[in-house]
């Protein structure tokens, strides 16, 4: 694996597939680009994508698996990508993900504006005396 079994690691997490996707694609979502060396919890969030969903016959392939953020395979779900070579279905589900990231976005930004508009402030909450 490019010399990674010479690092003398204790623990990988995950099996050969997503290492191998993973230095493949640079350690980074192949939808969103997330870096997955930046901390351990972006570390723990790698998955492995099936390109073609398995719920819509695609099979469980190198040719048909990416390394995916857990937000990115959340929000793609059993979307069937379309497009004739790997590239295309991989360009059309970024496309997707993309599309379904700024719903959710706007979506959270107003949780967010209801949410803080009734709570107190930091400056609210400090202790006195």
């Amino acid at each position: 694996m490019n010399g990674l079994a010479n690092l003398g690691l204790e623990y990988v997490g995950f099996g050969g597939w997503h290492v191998m996707h993973g230095l493949n694609q640079g350690f980074r979502c192949i939808y969103c680009g997330r870096d997955f060396l930046a901390s351990l919890n972006e570390y723990d969030s790698l998955q492995l994508d099936h390109i073609t969903p398995q719920s819509c016959k695609g099979e469980s392939t190198k040719e048909n698996t990416v390394a995916c953020c857990w937000t990115c395979n959340h929000l793609k779900g059993s979307y069937p990508p379309t497009g004739t070579t790997r590239e295309e279905r991989i360009a059309d589900s970024r496309h997707y993900v993309k599309a379904r990231r700024s719903t959710r976005e706007a979506e959270l930004a107003k949780i967010r504006l209801f949410v803080r508009r009734d709570s107190p402030t930091a400056d609210d909450q400090t202790p006195s005396g």
